[in-house]
């Protein structure tokens, strides 16, 4: 039963991430963007992140969707200017679908995927146990079919880029000590950049809005 429902929330979530992006209403691609989150928060917490699902409910559902929600509603966009938008953005959809390949032909040079039982264990996709997971590995086991030997036969995908992985030091640990043990150590640099994004995007807007009403009050006839 677990199982079912891990599969039936990632199909869920695959298929609101999709709606998110082809829906014309933007009032719509918002809801499908909390359905995102939704099914996300469930898988997390079934596979045991119970943390991580908890805070994708209350951060990103329960304030930044919400917000982008009441700003859609406030704008009050009218379709027929959606849609004079979409032509626009359309016509760069073969330049945009030579770099989506570029980047799936670079993602399958660089890690090293195959269809070892290993692999084949770690599938979500338990009803399917024939489909391996990912485009990646779907097309590493077509390279097989074909006879042509695989990418690469490592043990695992992150061991090639840090062989003292920390997994195995908080393996204790639960999943917020684990998560806090990690940034303030092995992240702790990405955190600090973070956080400088962070005050970036707090006072940028700040200084900007700070410049247009002195120039509005400058230019002012009240003031003349």
């Amino acid at each position: 039963m677990n199982t079912f429902l891990i599969d039936f929330l990632t199909l869920g979530a695959i298929f609101s991430a999709i709606l998110v992006v082809t829906s014309k209403n933007p009032v719509m691609s918002t809801l499908f963007l909390i359905s995102l989150f939704m099914n996300v928060s469930g898988y997390l917490v079934l596979i045991g992140l119970g943390f991580l699902g908890i805070s994708y409910l209350i951060i990103y559902i329960g304030a930044i969707v919400i917000l982008f929600l009441f700003v859609v509603m406030m704008l009050n966009l009218q379709l027929a200017e959606l849609n004079a938008m979409a032509s626009e953005y359309t016509q760069n959809l073969p330049l945009g679908g030579i770099f989506v390949f570029l980047l799936f032909i670079e993602l399958y040079t660089i890690f090293p995927f195959s269809s070892n039982a290993e692999y084949k264990s770690l599938n979500p996709f338990k009803i399917f146990p024939d489909i391996q997971v990912g485009i990646l590995n779907s097309i590493n086991s077509i390279v097989e079919s074909l006879g042509y030997p695989a990418v690469s036969n490592s043990t695992d995908v992150y061991l090639t880029f840090n062989n003292n992985t920390p997994d195995v030091m908080f393996s204790s640990l639960l999943d917020v000590q684990s998560i806090g043990f990690t940034l303030y150590t092995f992240a702790s640099v990405w955190l600090f950049v973070a956080s400088l994004i962070l005050l970036l995007a707090m006072i940028g807007p700040i200084v900007l809005t700070l410049k247009v009403r002195q120039s509005v009050l400058k230019n002012s006839p009240l003031l003349t």
